[in-house]
C-alpha cells in the first residue's frame, strides 16, 4: 500500500488488528535482511516523488519522511542550506535513514543524521498521533530514531540545517596493505585540529583508498589550501583537487553499483567500533577473506567515521552507542552472490555469522538495517536493560503486535 494521507496508515492499522496480520514499513528498501517484507501481512511503502518541506525560522526543516534525501538537498542548496549529513546514495527516503539511524562521508564532522533531529510526528497503531522529541514523549523519541520503526510510523521530522558550502577540496591516497591503512588513521584518536568535512576509505577492486575533504564557500578558497597537508602520518596523496557539490557526484558514481546485481544476492551489514577494535576486526576480516571464507563474493570493504555530538542524545539502538564516544569507525561489508547459487549463499552467509559473533567478542555493534541474525542471547548481550525498556514499550503502545518486529518478542 503507497499512502497518500494519514488516514491510509490507520487504516492499514485497523484492517491488520481485525484480521490479525501485522503492518511493516518500507521507504527505498535499501540494504536490508528481510525488515521491510512482509509474509503474508501489510506492507506499506512510503516513498515519495518530491521533497514536501518548509523551512522554518531557525533554520530547521519539517519535512515528509517520504521525502528523498537527494529532493530535501537539492532545494535545501537553492536556499543556501544543507543537511548535515546524508547518506553517499541519495535516493533513500528521509523515514527510512533515520529509522536505523544514518551516516555519511561527512559523518566524521556531524555524526549521524538523528543527531540532528529535534522532533518527530508518530502515527501509532491505536488510531492516534503525536509529536516527539527531548521533552515531549521522550522514550517515544529516543526508540523511534534509529529503532527500525518499532514504535509507530515515522510521518514527519523536524531536523537541523546548515549553511550550503558548495565546493570540497579533496585528497584521496592509496595505502600499500592494511596494516599502513591503520595506521594513517591513528591520528584521529588524539586530534585536537581542525576536523576534515568527509572521510570514507574503500578495500577492494585490488586496492585500499582512503579519501578526506574539506568544505569551503568559495573555489578560489578551496584552491588556495590545495597544498595544505591533511594529517602528518598519511603519506603523499594519489590525488588531490577541488569539486563543486562533491555529495552530488558522489551519489551519482554510486547509482550503477547499487542497481546492478538485479540476479544477485546482496548480503550487505555494517559494523562500528572504537578504533582499536576496528582494526582488530578489520585484520580478523581480511584473514577471513585471504583464507575463502567468503569466496570470491566479498566486493567491497568500505569505512566510515563518525564523531558525534559531546552530549549526544541516547538512541538505544544507535550504532555507535548511546554515551559520548570517541570516534568510531564503522566497516560495511558487501558481498554480492549470484542468486542461483546457493552453495555460495550458504558459504557467504556463514562467513557473515563469523563476522558478527566478532563483532560482539571486540564489544561493537551491528547496523541494524544490515544482514544480521539477532537472536534473543544477541539482542540482550547488545542492548542490556536497554531491550528491556523497549519491549516494555512495544507492549504498551503496540499491544496487538501490529508493527512486524525483526527481533524475539522476549529475550527468555
Amino acid at each position: 500500500m503507497r499512502p497518500q494521507h494519514e488516514h491510509d496508515i490507520f487504516r492499514c492499522f485497523s484492517v491488520a488488528k481485525e484480521t490479525g496480520v501485522t503492518v511493516s514499513f518500507r521507504g527505498a528498501g535499501h540494504s536490508c535482511h528481510g525488515q521491510t517484507l512482509s509474509d503474508g501481512g501489510i506492507l506499506i511503502e512510503n516513498l515519495g516523488d518530491s521533497a514536501d518541506f518548509k523551512l522554518l525560522d531557525d533554520g530547521q526543516v519539517e519535512v515528509s519522511a517520504k521525502a528523498r534525501w537527494h529532493d530535501l538537498e537539492k532545494r535545501l542548496n537553492e536556499l543556501g542550506r544543507s543537511v548535515p549529513v546524508t547518506t553517499d546514495y541519495l535516493n533513500l527516503s528521509v523515514g527510512g535513514t533515520l529509522s536505523v539511524g544514518g551516516y555519511g562521508i561527512h559523518s566524521i564532522t556531524h555524526g549521524a543524521q538523528i543527531d540532528h533531529v529535534t522532533k518527530l510526528r508518530l502515527l501509532m497503531t491505536d488510531g492516534t498521533s503525536r509529536w516527539c522529541s527531548e521533552n515531549e514523549h521522550r522514550d517515544l523519541f529516543r526508540f523511534s530514531l534509529a529503532g527500525l520503526g518499532q514504535m509507530g510510523f515515522i510521518d514527519k521530522v523536524v531536523t537541523g540545517t546548515i549553511p550550503h558550502r558548495k565546493f570540497t577540496r579533496l585528497y584521496q591516497y592509496l595505502h600499500g596493505n592494511t596494516v599502513q591503512f591503520l595506521d594513517s588513521l591513528a591520528w584521529m584518536q588524539e586530534w585536537t585540529g581542525d576536523w576534515p568535512s568527509h572521510f570514507c576509505a574503500l578495500v577492494g577492486y585490488g586496492q585500499i583508498l582512503s579519501e578526506f575533504g574539506f568544505q569551503h564557500s568559495d573555489q578560489p578558497e578551496a584552491e588556495d589550501h590545495l597544498n595544505t597537508h591533511v594529517a602528518s602520518n598519511l603519506p603523499v596523496p594519489s590525488f588531490k583537487g577541488v569539486y563543486r557539490n562533491y555529495r552530488f557526484d558522489l551519489h551519482r558514481s554510486l547509482i550503477s553499483y547499487i542497481h546492478s546485481g538485479k540476479d544477485a544476492y546482496r548480503i550487505w551489514a555494517d559494523y562500528a567500533f572504537d578504533y582499536s577494535n576496528f582494526r582488530r576486526f578489520l585484520l580478523f576480516v581480511m584473514a577471513l577473506r585471504f583464507k575463502g571464507f567468503f569466496g570470491s563474493f566479498l566486493d567491497r570493504i568500505y569505512i566510515l567515521a563518525c564523531r558525534r555530538p559531546e552530549t549526544p542524545t541516547p538512541f538505544p539502538f544507535e550504532v555507535c552507542g548511546t554515551l559520548p564516544p570517541p570516534i568510531k569507525f564503522g566497516v560495511g561489508l558487501y558481498n554480492t552472490v549470484p542468486r542461483d547459487d546457493r552453495p555460495a549463499l550458504n558459504q557467504v552467509t556463514r562467513a557473515m555469522e563469523i563476522c558478527l559473533d566478532k563483532c560482539l567478542e571486540l564489544q561493537g555493534r551491528p547496523y541494524l538495517y544490515g544482514w544480521h541474525e539477532l537472536n534473543a542471547a544477541r539482542m540482550q548481550k547488545l542492548y542490556g536493560p536497554d531491550y528491556d525498556r523497549f519491549l516494555e514499550l512495544k507492549r504498551q503502545h503496540d499491544p496487538s503486535n501490529i508493527i512486524e518486529s525483526p527481533w524475539p518478542a522476549s529475550p527468555a
